[in-house]
């Protein structure tokens, strides 16, 4: 039974494309996502994300838990299908370099994009890209997307001519 545990855990973050969500996509609008200026913990977007940033060294961790009432997953070397009730799977992400400084935010765009400014030049884009909480994370300099206008205004002139179109 614990190795089937195992099994569907690995199995259900690998076999994420059944859990896929398309993110919206950015654009130069002003968007109506949460602003985050202070140090401590956040819950953003309702439970989406917890945002925590240390005024101690001023690290960031964003941690994004996902619950299922039954999360099924096939094995596809043998067919097996497992079926867990009453799942969790928690996500944690820090960017490495990243350090808040004069002028550090968090943006939570929406529920599957955050984007995190160091106050210097250290831009990062998070994407949750399944349900599962699969993501990838970009930056400082390139982006899938465009960074979103209530973003790039706050960025130093030096950050932002650092980002590549």
């Amino acid at each position: 039974m614990r190795a089937s545990l195992a099994f569907l855990v690995v199995a259900s973050m690998s076999l994420s494309g059944c859990f896929q969500q398309t993110p919206p996509t950015s654009s130069d609008a002003p968007r109506d996502g949460e602003m985050i200026t202070a140090f401590g913990e956040h819950h953003a977007m309702g439970e989406a994300f917890i945002v925590k940033v240390s005024a101690l060294d001023g690290k960031l961790e964003v941690v994004r838990g996902r619950h299922f009432d039954a999360l099924t997953a096939t094995n596809p070397m043998t067919g097996q299908v497992s079926t867990v009730h009453n799942m969790s799977i928690t996500n944690s992400w820090s960017p490495d370099g990243w350090k808040a400084q004069a002028n550090w935010f968090v943006f939570v765009e929406d529920p599957s994009r955050l984007w995190a400014y160091d106050g210097d030049k250290y831009l990062c884009l998070l994407i949750i890209t399944t349900a599962a909480g699969d993501s990838v994370s970009y930056g400082p300099r390139a982006f899938p997307c465009p960074v979103p206008a209530s973003v790039r205004s706050r960025l130093s002139a030096a950050a932002q001519k650092q980002i590549t179109p």
